[in-house]
């Protein structure tokens, strides 16, 4: 200041950047295969017009595998769908087209997870005890492979007692059905299956709202042809159920089953 000719300045250009920050995905969180909400996110220091958005399976040691390129530098991109590679070691990368050693990747790896998704019983269905052609049925998505277990609940959903409400311990994941056979004597109207992929117990999904099983009733005699008479000896109305069942009521109808009152 109080000698201008006294000065000096940098040998060389030094370089100012903008900062990127993953905010999403960067916790140990799961986003499904094929699900459409989820965000990823990220803030910006300083100008950053474009950027470009990549992703890791190995931790973050390479990101071969692009999600998209040239984006308007807005803070968010919904990942749509999520693509099939699932695993644990997800990592997110968002770097600068300008400047591509302005980046950012998650700070740890997340996970991408395969869905089933209950298709029936889902709700509303009404089964007999004893029945054998009826079939439990789901959806997976994509390349999920190995087994699922599949149990049922008596109460809404609260719990599913295992062993105690195991429909089968294990059946190929691929085959999709899975005859439930026979039906089992828990006679309730608040039933629901629930199925659980073995190789990750965290992937699984319960019926949509709460299916029937009933009891039934079979009358053997009178059953048609009969002739009684008035006056002729007592007769025997028979009948065989399913089930475990309480009391029941007898009527007759004189117009041939329309009412009996």
């Amino acid at each position: 200041v109080n000698d201008t000719a006294v000065f000096d300045a940098s040998d060389a250009n030094f370089t100012i950047k903008g900062v990127l920050t993953v905010t999403a995905p960067n916790t140990n969180m799961s986003w499904i295969v094929g699900a459409t909400g989820n965000n990823i996110t990220w803030t910006t220091a300083g100008t950053i017009s474009t950027v470009n958005l990549y992703y890791s399976t190995d931790s973050g040691v390479s990101y071969p595998n692009t999600i998209a390129t040239a984006l308007s530098n807005v803070g968010s991109y919904n990942w749509n769908p999520i693509p099939d590679s699932i695993g644990t070691t997800r990592r997110v990368k968002v770097e600068s087209v300008a400047d591509s050693t302005v980046f950012d990747v998650s700070d740890v790896d997340f996970t991408i997870k395969g869905s089933l998704t209950l298709t029936a019983p889902n709700g509303t269905e009404v089964w007999l005890v004893g029945d054998t052609g009826r079939n439990i049925t789901w959806t997976k998505m994509v390349t999920l492979t190995g087994n699922v277990k599949l149990l049922y609940s008596t109460d809404g959903g609260t719990t599913f007692p295992d062993p105690a409400n195991v429909i089968t311990s294990t059946v190929a994941v691929t085959a999709l059905t899975h005859n439930w056979n026979p039906i089992p004597d828990v006679i309730d109207n608040d039933l629901r299956v629930r199925i659980v992929y073995l190789n990750d117990t965290s992937v699984t999904d319960d019926s949509n709202a709460n299916f029937e099983i009933k009891g039934s009733l079979t009358i053997t005699a009178p059953d048609g042809g009969e002739v009684w008479e008035q006056s002729g000896p007592a007769q025997n109305i028979a009948w065989t159920k399913t089930g475990t069942l309480g009391n029941v009521e007898l009527r007759y109808s004189t117009d041939s089953g329309s009412t009996y009152p």
